[in-house]
């Protein structure tokens, strides 16, 4: 008989609240669902008994409908959820979101690296590290299950998260720095490569406008999947190395390093790895033999001191890149929409600023042959070519 009571109760619990939610669309008749409740305790000695606490609680299951209902015994009024959803007749939150509007889909669903065709003179064993970390799926390495446990998400990762940590292997290994282990490229330059960025459409009509404008890039896509890589220890990118740039109110390029792991997850021994890293550090030693370095400087040479030296030398490479990048900026403004003629009037401009009061001790034709060099160069500087009127 009890089992029976409670079927009736689920029944007539969803038949009531099914129909009033169909004919409210959105919200629930309060005080129909109260009525209700009221009627199905009246079924269920076990479900009066409830009554006697500080508060009611009345849940209903069928295959496809949850219904849990609480009430306080001094609080006329009942707070209705289904499936996890607020629907008493408090107004519902607003959102500018609608449907067919919004997709959490990945823009780029096949992210790959290609080596580019201006890396044809490069090392045998770079192209053999490309060309093994193509060949399987690191993701699903035994480093990558064995390291799995120690995450902050224990599960598998999903596909897409799989697909962009393998083209960010990929690429990794083209870009890598044999004896310090740096990859030397920068995390935006590396979204390029392997496809993980997006731009969005606010960033393209400013470019649309503004033709010397660009647009900013959202690497998060790739920003996550490093983070992925950092973790399972395959990659580290020490607070301390990275610099802020309190001109540009940025962080510059991150620095990061690969470790034994990362090639463990591709299949290459460490031995092999250690080997190909003490025959690149002798080969640097006799290159600066041939430079003139004295011996005690190539003594102290160990990949300690040449990784500390790279991270200088990286810091040094962002900022000079960064003053690169403005003032390419800057000149192609300059020389944008203007004709051969206004084009050399700003050159001539710049050489007599470099040349300062020593102007007058130049003749004509150093000065002109100054002018002409100084426009070439700004011009496959900018890559603006001047207008044809």
């Amino acid at each position: 008989m009890e089992n029976v009571s409670h079927v009736v109760i689920h029944f007539i619990a969803s038949l009531a609240v099914i129909i009033d939610f169909l004919r409210r669309n959105e919200n629930l008749d309060t005080k129909k669902a109260a009525l209700a409740c009221d009627f199905l305790c009246s079924y269920n000695e076990k479900t009066k008994n409830l009554f006697k606490e500080d508060l009611i609680h009345i849940h209903c299951k069928t295959s496809d409908f949850i219904l849990q209902i609480n009430k306080r015994r001094n609080d006329n009024e009942w707070t209705v959820t289904k499936r996890g959803v607020m629907l008493n007749d408090k107004p519902c939150n607003k959102t500018n979101r609608h449907r067919g509007l919004h997709s959490t889909k990945v823009k780029n669903a096949n992210p790959d690296f290609a080596v580019p065709e201006t890396h044809k003179k490069r090392l045998a064993v770079i192209d053999y590290f490309v060309k093994k970390s193509a060949s399987c799926d690191v993701t699903q390495s035994d480093v990558a299950l064995y390291v799995r446990p120690d995450l902050d998400r224990q599960k598998a990762f999903y596909l897409d998260r799989r697909k962009a940590i393998r083209a960010i292997h990929k690429a990794c290994c083209e870009y890598l720095n044999l004896v310090t282990h740096q990859v030397q490229v920068s995390l935006t330059r590396l979204a390029d490569v392997t496809g993980l960025y997006t731009i969005s459409q606010a960033e393209k009509a400013k470019a649309d406008r503004d033709p010397h404008y660009e647009p900013k890039k959202n690497i998060t896509r790739l920003s996550r999947a490093i983070n992925s890589m950092i973790e399972m220890g395959w990659i580290v990118a020490d607070a301390k190395w990275q610099v802020w740039d309190k001109e540009a109110g940025i962080w510059v390029h991150k620095y990061f390093e690969v470790t034994e792991l990362f090639f463990a997850a591709m299949g290459v021994p460490k031995e092999k790895v250690q080997k190909e890293q003490s025959v690149r550090l002798a080969y640097l030693k006799k290159q600066h033999i041939c430079k003139g370095y004295n011996p005690d400087e190539i003594g102290n040479m160990s990949i300690k001191s040449l990784k500390a030296l790279g991270r200088t030398n990286w810091i040094k490479k962002c900022f000079e890149f960064r003053k690169q990048k403005a003032a390419k900026k800057r000149l192609s403004r300059q020389l944008d929409s203007k004709s051969r003629s206004e084009q050399r009037t700003v050159a001539a401009k710049r050489v007599m600023d470099q040349l300062g009061d020593a102007v007058s001790y130049v003749s004509f034709d150093e000065f002109k042959n100054a002018v002409n060099k100084e426009v070439a160069v700004l011009r496959k500087f900018t890559g603006v070519t001047p207008t044809t009127s």
